[in-house]
């Protein structure tokens, strides 16, 4: 069995009668790589996209697994059982939530107008997505960006209105940092949202939604001359009631 299985995984895109030819690897984590891919349809032919392809779920350790499953309502009392245990089944329902959250948020995100890549298909183990940038010529993450203060000014505000968009579709990135943000040709676009939680059952989303600002006000502290208190003070209001 692959590390990132591959194989496994242009073989079930086949089964929707998506055709996927990989072009080359664009980056690679813990949980996950990401690919620049082609893909093809019945009704649409040679469309690049961003191909994440997950760990396979018998090789990840899911340290921290209750982090995915908190609040979470899971109806089979197998499951439960099975998640507690960390066996194959509970292992699997696990991975199963980790690729389905961030397929269906990045939906959700993208219809509401969020600063998000769009999503085209998902299976089990993968997400195909638009692609950031040109053919040989990628996106670079905000960590990396060299902008001007006005800039850094408008790209702070564009985030922390999606943050706020992300809580009024009643979820919080969980995850949101400089890495994990895309820029390109004045836009940015905020990616990996398998960490995402629920807003209406997580106990963790409040702490998670000021974490998830703390990361972005260490990274533009001292970029902008703004009051994050002010900010701040914004999200405990928008919280008052989790």
């Amino acid at each position: 069995m692959q590390l990132f299985d591959i194989d496994k995984v242009i073989s079930e895109f086949a089964q929707k009668k998506i055709t996927v030819e990989l072009e080359r690897e664009l980056t690679s984590g813990k949980e996950a790589k990401v690919y620049v891919a082609r893909f093809s349809t019945p009704k649409e032919k040679d469309r690049i996209a961003a191909l994440k392809i997950y760990k396979d779920y018998n090789l990840r350790s899911f340290k921290k697994q209750q982090d995915y499953t908190a609040g979470r309502h899971i109806g089979s009392r197998t499951i439960r059982a099975a998640v507690k245990k960390k066996n194959q089944v509970g292992r699997q329902y696990i991975q199963n939530v980790w690729v389905s959250t961030e397929f269906k948020l990045l939906n959700q995100a993208y219809q509401h107008g969020c600063n998000v890549p769009e999503p085209y298909f998902a299976t089990k183990n993968a997400v195909m997505m638009e692609y950031v940038g040109e053919a040989r010529n990628e996106a670079f993450l905000l960590k990396d960006s060299e902008l001007t203060t006005k800039q850094y000014e408008t790209v702070f505000n564009i985030i922390f209105e999606n943050m706020i968009a992300f809580f009024d579709l009643n979820f919080v990135h969980g995850d949101l940092s400089a890495f994990n943000i895309l820029c390109w040709n004045d836009n940015l676009f905020i990616i990996d949202f398998p960490q995402a939680v629920s807003t209406r059952s997580d106990p963790n989303a409040k702490d998670l939604l000021l974490r998830d600002f703390d990361n972005i006000q260490k990274y533009f502290e001292n970029k902008i001359d703004v009051d994050f208190n002010e900010y701040k003070r914004e999200l405990y209001k928008l919280t008052a009631f989790i």
